[in-house]
């Protein structure tokens, strides 16, 4: 994967969103737009409404169900034959245990029932399949109003999951990050740490000052890769939308910078007329220019990690974002 940075003063493009992952702990600073018309482009992407894309990233399969005792399918993702094995139509409005089975039905209205979060008690271990194929997926829920959404992602690696596989390769991270006797050295760790348990050919943090301006202040990187250190990014390419996204959910992945995005069924609610806010949405589809300028980067994939102080992003000596690629 290709070292990038969102964008740094002087350098031409913009990435608007730089990959949230869901939405904000405190109130939006300024109102967002209900709905936007027209394409989105550099002159007015400070209003794009990245909450309510209208679409999924397509590593996963994204199902919102009804409250009821039924769990009534209410929104699917066009591509939902991939887990549940039926199109969008054929499923919505049915109760959940006739089209993924009684024991996945049970197994999520438990957790809706008992989890205070939802949010928390993810990811459930669903089995789901017919005849001889079935496979193992890790859902992920959220509310989003009178709807629970789950999102489906095909299990990786062993399950469950074992000492050596987490704890223990944790633990020499936490060690080091416990050890660090000051900021600066905070987050030379955490940037050769997260490096290191990842993979990611470039790890940065940036901070924000006052203003929101950004600076890169830690990397760590392929050694032929061009550094980033020390870089700085103006206020507007995370407009405060991005922001409150960034402070609401803490990790934001994207996985393939050239996906192609998956439609949610229906588009709009047929009584109230909403789109599905997917501000807590680990699937959510991004910005196009945000992905525009990854691509303009070389970069293949991306991933992004909030560093919060009380829920909020940090200005001043407080880091704000660790970024991947």
């Amino acid at each position: 994967m290709s070292g990038g940075v969102p964008r740094v003063t002087g350098a031409p493009g913009s990435a608007r969103e730089a990959d949230p992952s869901g939405a904000v702990a405190g109130p939006f600073e300024e109102p967002l737009e209900p709905w936007f018309d027209g394409p989105v482009d550099l002159t007015n992407c400070d209003r794009e409404p990245i909450h309510i894309p209208g679409s999924v990233q397509p590593h996963g399969v994204l199902l919102a169900v009804r409250t009821d005792d039924d769990l009534t399918v209410a929104r699917v993702s066009a591509n939902v034959a991939e887990a549940l094995g039926r199109e969008p139509d054929q499923l919505l409005g049915r109760p959940l245990r006739e089209v993924a089975g009684p024991a996945v039905a049970k197994t999520i209205l438990d957790v809706v029932r008992t989890a205070f979060d939802l949010r928390e008690a993810s990811p459930v271990d669903l089995l789901l399949g017919d005849g001889d194929d079935w496979r193992h997926y890790d859902a992920l829920l959220h509310r989003v109003g009178e709807l629970v959404v789950c999102e489906l992602q095909a299990a990786q690696g062993v399950r469950p999951l074992t000492y050596v596989g987490t704890y223990a390769r944790t633990r020499q991270s936490v060690l080091r990050l416990n050890g660090s006797r000051s900021l600066a050295e905070l987050y030379d760790v955490v940037v050769e740490e997260v490096r290191r348990l990842t993979g990611f050919d470039r790890v940065m943090v940036y901070r924000f000052d006052p203003e929101w301006n950004g600076e890169v202040v830690a990397e760590a990187r392929l050694e032929r890769l061009n550094s980033f250190r020390g870089l700085h990014y103006p206020a507007s390419d995370i407009p405060v939308q991005a922001r409150a996204l960034y402070e609401r959910s803490w990790l934001r992945l994207i996985p393939d910078v050239d996906y192609q995005p998956v439609p949610v069924v229906p588009a709009l609610d047929p009584s109230t007329g909403a789109a599905l806010d997917l501000s807590d949405a680990w699937l959510r589809s991004v910005s196009p220019i945000h992905l525009e300028y990854l691509r303009n980067m070389g970069v293949t994939a991306s991933m992004s990690i909030s560093l919060l102080r009380e829920g909020r992003l940090g200005a001043h000596r407080l880091p704000p974002l660790l970024r991947r690629a």
